[in-house]
């Protein structure tokens, strides 16, 4: 991870070696909660995602590969689809029988519609507010 961040840096670039040894060594004792996923092309690191399970992604992609950021978010979005229907199973288990999941999924927030629908979920009636 440090080579690829080191090898890609630039002035505009968000990370440089230095973050990324904070930031991963900011979250020792707490590693139940953040993944991360490494893509290799002949031993060398080209990608890399870091997710906290409150859904902040970090990613850096070899700017010679960029079809990796599509896998990196595909593994994101994998990721997510893993906890949220963990979590529907909880609570069927815990003698739900429906549930109603209400995100922003309109053409601005486009993804949180796409997590939904793919594990299942359908659209519904929207709610229009009117403030007098």
């Amino acid at each position: 991870m440090q080579e690829l961040v080191q090898r890609t840096w630039s002035e505009r670039s968000r990370l440089h070696i230095g973050d990324l040894a904070w930031e991963r060594t900011s979250m020792l004792g707490r590693q139940d909660t953040w993944r991360t996923a490494l893509w290799e092309d002949d031993g060398q690191v080209v990608a890399w995602g870091w997710i906290e399970l409150s859904e902040h992604l970090s990613l850096v992609v070899d700017p010679a590969r960029p079809e990796l950021v599509a896998e990196v978010l595909a593994w994101r979005r994998g990721l997510a689809q893993a906890v949220n229907l963990a979590a529907l199973h909880a609570v069927r288990d815990a003698g739900a029988v429906e549930a109603l999941v209400c995100p922003r999924g309109d053409d601005g927030y486009p993804m949180a519609r796409k997590l939904y629908q793919s594990i299942g979920f359908r659209p519904g009636a929207r709610s229009v507010t009117y403030v007098v």
